[in-house]
């Protein structure tokens, strides 16, 4: 019995990825004689069929020829984020996985890198620092204690990938500079207390004496986290002098100027 029209035809698409015998999945069914394949990989074969069935006879046709056909390649897929090797206070060591290729093998890289922050999660304008085929890269004459953000494309003969995710690293922190000088805060005749400032970064603090006539030169008095001390046992109209230096996780720095001080004589008050 034959249909009436068309209508009463429908056809169902069905694409293979894994060759002429593969397994075939169905991605369109309907009266249209047209449709669009979207979603396919670049540069990949791909196999396609087609059955017709009789809806009001509930009947299904041959299967048609298999035709092939291979997409183009493009340009590669977006890289991972740059990791970190190593660093030390001015320089920076990444290392980034190859991305897949998409029929074009990748030509080179390149690395972009922001101005730095010492404020986390601002960031500068990106430039670019590297262009290689190699994928790894130290960044030199970076800043210590400073914020830097590293993205990387791959380039092949069709184009530029998407830049990857961002990669934020620190560099290293430098042993601190000089802090300003002990401040005197009172003396008597046997002690003198001494006091100093935290700066942000600085850990911990060494304040270093020197009698003077005992021949000896600076010995340690305290080392702590505190910014205060009383030195005591010492001799009534004697001159000492002391010196401070901060430390962080990077070690110790340079000693401040030195603060000279002089005892009170015995029972006199301040």
């Amino acid at each position: 019995t034959p249909w009436e029209s068309d209508q009463d035809l429908e056809h169902e698409v069905l694409v293979s990825k894994d060759g002429k015998k593969g397994n075939y999945a169905s991605i369109f069914r309907g009266t249209s004689k047209e449709c669009c394949i979207t979603d396919l990989a670049p540069n990949r074969q791909y196999h396609v069929k087609v059955l017709t069935f009789v809806r009001s006879l509930n009947l299904t046709g041959a299967s048609s020829d298999i035709v092939s056909f291979t997409t183009n390649a493009c340009e590669p897929d977006q890289p991972p984020p740059p990791k970190l090797i190593t660093r030390s206070k001015v320089s920076i060591q990444l290392r980034w996985n190859a991305p897949n290729w998409n029929g074009a093998k990748v030509e080179y890289y390149i690395l972009e890198c922001d101005e730095g922050s010492k404020r986390v999660g601002q960031a500068g304008q990106f430039v670019i620092i590297y262009e290689g085929q190699t994928k790894q890269f130290n960044a030199t004459k970076l800043t210590p204690a400073t914020q830097y953000k590293f993205r990387v494309r791959a380039v092949n003969k069709i184009g530029q990938s998407k830049p990857s995710e961002i990669g934020s690293y620190l560099t290293q922190k430098s042993a601190p500079i000089p802090p300003d000088p002990p401040s005197v805060a009172k003396v008597t005749e046997s002690s003198a207390h001494l006091v100093w400032t935290r700066r942000s970064g600085d850990n911990e603090f060494t304040l270093q004496m020197d009698s003077g006539d005992q021949g000896q030169g600076f010995q340690t008095v305290y080392n702590g986290s505190m910014v205060e001390h009383t030195v005591t046992g010492l001799r009534s109209e004697t001159s000492y002098r002391f010196k401070l230096r901060a430390h962080n996780e990077m070690g110790a720095g340079q000693y401040s100027h030195i603060v000279d001080c002089t005892t009170r004589q015995a029972n006199m008050e301040k």
